[in-house]
Protein backbone atom coordinates (compact mmCIF):
# COMPACT_ATOMS: atom_id res chain seq x y z
CA UNK A 1 0.00 0.00 0.00
CA UNK A 2 2.77 2.43 0.96
CA UNK A 3 4.66 1.73 -2.23
CA UNK A 4 1.71 2.29 -4.59
CA UNK A 5 0.78 5.47 -2.73
CA UNK A 6 4.33 6.78 -3.07
CA UNK A 7 4.45 6.01 -6.80
CA UNK A 8 1.10 7.76 -7.20
CA UNK A 9 2.46 10.86 -5.43
CA UNK A 10 5.57 10.80 -7.64
CA UNK A 11 3.40 10.50 -10.77
CA UNK A 12 1.35 13.52 -9.64
CA UNK A 13 4.54 15.49 -8.93
CA UNK A 14 6.00 14.64 -12.34
CA UNK A 15 2.75 15.58 -14.09
CA UNK A 16 2.57 18.91 -12.25
CA UNK A 17 6.22 19.62 -13.12
CA UNK A 18 5.57 18.86 -16.79
CA UNK A 19 2.55 21.19 -16.81
CA UNK A 20 4.51 23.99 -15.10
CA UNK A 21 7.54 23.62 -17.39
CA UNK A 22 5.46 23.46 -20.57
CA UNK A 23 3.49 26.53 -19.45
CA UNK A 24 6.70 28.46 -18.71
CA UNK A 25 8.18 27.31 -22.03
CA UNK A 26 5.20 28.53 -24.06
CA UNK A 27 5.10 31.79 -22.08
CA UNK A 28 8.79 32.48 -22.73
CA UNK A 29 8.32 31.57 -26.41
CA UNK A 30 5.45 34.05 -26.79
CA UNK A 31 7.49 36.75 -25.01
CA UNK A 32 10.47 36.13 -27.33
CA UNK A 33 8.21 36.30 -30.39
CA UNK A 34 6.76 39.60 -29.15
CA UNK A 35 10.21 41.16 -28.73
CA UNK A 36 11.25 40.36 -32.32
Amino acid sequence: MKRSGLSGEIALLVRNLVIVFSHAFFTSCSIIQRQH
